[in-house]
């Protein structure tokens, strides 16, 4: 089982960067910030092994939520994708990718980074993971 568990965060607004970050460490885990759908992928592509989930927001201004989280999950199979949204999804269903989590805000930093911890600790569990 790995000490610190990598997850990637991508919000485009800086403040929510922040506060989700620091939320995330506060669990124990390291977070690979990021604040475009490109800079997530160069992310996931050179550290996709090492993470251990994403929480990516749907309302990037550039790019799209979905596909990064179906592009991170082309890169690891079974990693734990928490899609962040300003209202609810009625296409979601249709959308996402297995094991992705819808989630609304505004939501607390806190309980987001439990639930993410706690994903994250499953996969470390698989093998391989």
């Amino acid at each position: 089982m790995h000490t610190y568990r990598r997850v990637l965060l991508v919000e485009d607004d800086p403040l929510a960067l922040l506060t989700f970050t620091l939320a995330l460490q506060s669990e124990g885990l390291e977070v690979l910030g990021a604040g475009t759908g490109r800079e997530a992928m160069r992310i996931l592509r050179d550290a996709a092994a090492g993470v251990a989930a994403a929480v990516i927001d749907l309302d990037l201004r550039a790019g799209d939520g979905y596909a990064l989280g179906r592009s991170a999950r082309a890169l690891k199979a079974d990693l734990p994708v928490f899609y962040l949204a300003g209202a609810a999804r009625p296409e979601f269903e249709g959308a996402r990718v297995p094991d992705g989590e819808l989630v609304v805000k505004p939501v607390s930093p806190q309980a987001l980074a439990r639930r993410v911890r706690e994903a994250a600790a499953r996969a470390d569990l698989k093998p391989g993971g």
